[in-house]
C-alpha cells in the first residue's frame, strides 16, 4: 500500500549542476561519488544518465556489491569503478580483474595481496593516502616501502594516487587544509623521485571544489555537490562558487497544518518547537521521515 509520498529526482537538473561543475573545473576529470546508493537518490538511474548526457566515465562507490550492480545493469566498458572501501581482494579478485573495477588501496595488507596475485597483474594500481582525515590511507612516510614493493613486481605506475580532506566545509585557507595540500605534495614528490610515474591525482571533494582548491590535480572527486547543496558550513557559504540545485523534491500528501507558537510541545517526547511558524502532518513512515531528514537540512522532523 502507498503512502502517497516520495522523493522526486529531477535528471535534467542534474545535469544543469554538472554543466555548472565544468564551469568550476574545465580542466579536471570528474570521479563522481555515488555510494550508498547516490546518497539515496538512486545510483543505476544516475549513472546511466551520466554516460548518456555527460562526459562523466569515472564514477565511486563504497563496496563490490555496489559495483557489481552497475556492471550487471549498465554491462558497458566505457566507465570505470573505483570501489573506496569493502575491497576483500582475495574473494572478488575476478571480478576486479574481468569487470574493469578499481579498488582503492589503503593497507599493506591489501597492497601485498594486490602486487603479489598474479590475477591482479593488468589491474590498475590506486592508492590512498592518509593526509589528515585519520580514517583509511596509507601515511607520508610508507612511501619507500610502496615503492619497493612496486618494483619487485615491476611496477612503475600509480594510476590513481589521492587523499581526501577532512575540514573542506571550512575555507580553504584553513590551517588543516594547507597542512594536507602540503602533505599530499610532498608525497607525489617523493613518488616522482623513485621515477614512479603518476597517471591521475586527486584530493577535491566537494568543500573543496566549490572554493576552487586542488584544481591542480588531475581528477576532482565530487559528491554532495552535484546532488544540490553547498558542502560549505553555514557561516562560509556565502564564500562559495557553486550555484547547484537540488536534484530532489519531496511529494507527500498533507492530513493537517496548523500555526503554532515556538516552545510548544510537539510529539513523543514532547519535543518543543524551535519556533514559531506552520506546522504539518503527513502519513509518512518514520522510516521515510529520517531519510528527508538526511535529504532536507533545514527540516526539522518529529516522529
Amino acid at each position: 500500500m502507498s503512502d502517497r509520498s516520495r522523493l522526486q529526482i529531477d535528471l535534467n537538473i542534474l545535469g544543469e549542476n554538472i554543466k555548472k561543475l565544468g564551469v568550476l573545473a574545465p580542466i579536471n576529470e570528474i570521479l563522481f561519488m555515488v555510494k550508498a546508493d547516490a546518497y539515496g537518490h538512486g545510483m543505476l538511474p544516475l549513472v546511466s544518465y551520466c554516460l548518456n548526457f555527460s562526459k562523466i566515465r569515472e564514477f565511486g562507490v563504497a563496496t563490490c556489491l555496489e559495483a557489481s550492480e552497475l556492471r550487471r545493469d549498465l554491462p558497458t566498458d566505457k566507465f570505470d569503478i573505483y570501489v573506496f572501501s569493502d575491497l576483500n581482494l582475495e574473494k572478488n579478485r575476478d571480478f576486479y580483474k574481468n569487470f574493469k573495477v578499481i579498488p582503492v588501496i589503503s593497507s599493506f595488507e591489501d597492497l601485498n595481496f594486490f602486487l603479489f596475485d598474479s590475477s591482479y597483474k593488468n589491474v590498475p594500481l590506486c592508492l590512498k593516502f592518509n593526509t589528515g582525515m585519520n580514517r583509511l590511507g596509507f601515511e607520508v612516510q610508507d612511501v619507500e616501502e610502496i615503492v619497493s614493493m612496486m618494483k619487485v613486481r615491476g611496477r612503475s605506475s600509480i594510476y590513481h594516487l589521492m587523499t581526501h580532506l577532512s575540514s573542506a566545509s571550512l575555507l580553504g585557507t584553513n590551517k588543516r587544509n594547507t597542512e594536507q595540500r602540503d602533505k599530499f605534495q610532498n608525497i607525489k614528490d617523493n613518488f616522482e623521485s623513485y621515477n614512479i610515474n603518476l597517471e591521475r591525482t586527486s584530493i577535491s571533494n566537494s568543500g573543496a571544489i566549490e572554493q576552487g582548491l586542488g584544481l591542480e590535480e588531475t581528477h576532482i572527486r565530487p559528491g554532495l555537490m552535484l546532488y544540490g547543496p553547498t558542502s560549505l558550513v553555514k557561516k562560509y557559504r556565502g564564500k562559495s562558487n557553486w550555484k547547484g540545485k537540488t536534484i530532489s523534491s519531496l511529494q507527500t500528501y498533507i492530513i493537517k497544518t496548523s500555526l503554532i507558537k515556538k516552545g510548544t510541545p510537539i510529539g513523543y517526547g514532547a519535543s518543543p518547537c524551535p519556533g514559531d511558524g506552520f506546522i504539518w502532518f503527513s502519513i509518512l513512515s518514520k522510516t521515510s521521515l529520517r531519510k528527508l531528514a538526511n535529504v532536507f537540512a533545514d527540516v526539522t522532523v518529529y516522529c
